[in-house]
């Protein structure tokens, strides 16, 4: 009884801490923004995203059900950080993904593809998905379709809002622990 107490209360935790917003009425504390909401990319340098580099972890409740992943992102070299990441359930593969953030002249992009379990690409082989870099306030980086806010070294949430095939937008609030 104690252990099923001890899973209920971790479960709980894990909801409380990783909401899923299926209407943006349902109120995030940080706006997710789309190219067409600005007029310029915001300035900035491959350096701002240092403190991605390492190696994350993530759970989250995504499209109703529990969805845990990681992450690595790889210190800059040239201008760009690479990466990958991955999100499963317990039926099995959500999403793999290869990821870049990239420096674009004076602001920075990211880049990603995603692969299915056998890694057959979801995009045209020549075609990633871009999202320039919006806004950036302190510790809060607005990117096309998502936003990253750096909690403190060791924590981050995504906040981001995928669309499906038809037009349906859903918003995801997805906690980062780094990996120690």
């Amino acid at each position: 009884m104690k252990e099923y107490l001890i899973k209920l209360a971790i479960c709980s935790f894990l909801f409380s801490s990783a909401i899923y917003a299926k209407e943006k009425e349902q109120a995030l504390p940080y706006e997710i923004l789309v190219t067409g909401d600005v007029n310029e990319f915001a300035e900035a340098n491959i350096s701002d995203f240092s403190w991605l580099s390492g190696e994350w972890e993530f759970e989250a409740s995504f499209s109703g059900q529990l969805m845990k992943g990681n992450a690595s992102i790889s210190k800059a070299v040239h201008g760009q950080m690479l990466g990958y990441s991955r999100g499963w359930s317990e039926t099995g593969l959500i999403f793999n993904e290869i990821l870049s953030y990239t420096q674009r002249g004076d602001s920075v992009e990211f880049r990603l593809k995603h692969f299915s379990y056998d890694l057959h690409g979801w995009e045209p082989a020549d075609q990633p998905v871009k999202h320039p870099l919006l806004k950036i306030e302190s510790d809060v980086f607005y990117f096309d379709t998502h936003t990253i806010v750096r909690e403190n070294e060791d924590n981050y949430t995504l906040y981001l809002m995928t669309e499906s095939n038809t037009g349906k937008k859903e918003y995801h609030v997805i906690p980062h622990r780094r990996v120690k």
